[in-house]
């Protein structure tokens, strides 16, 4: 997938997660879904951050960890440029 694809999908994921966690007194299943959009956001983010770090020639991401460290600087030049 494209960093764009999942850039934009991240945002709506986010935009989920902010919609069920302003919910008061949700139930046990809203807190289910409110999680479950929580770990969608968290996979969307850090594949996105994979994604533009390969498409920068950035190889040595194979994990969420390492795809938030190694793209931190190119992100930051992409928020910049």
């Amino acid at each position: 997938m494209r960093p764009e694809t999942l850039v934009r999908d991240y945002r709506a994921a986010c935009d989920k997660l902010a919609a069920a966690m302003r919910k008061k007194d949700p139930s046990e299943l809203e807190r289910a879904g409110a999680i479950q959009y929580f770990e969608l956001a968290f996979e969307l983010g850090w594949k996105a951050c994979k994604a533009k770090a390969e498409e920068l020639g950035l190889t040595e991401v194979r994990s969420p960890r390492a795809a938030l460290r190694r793209s931190e600087p190119a992100m930051r030049e992409g928020i910049r440029g």
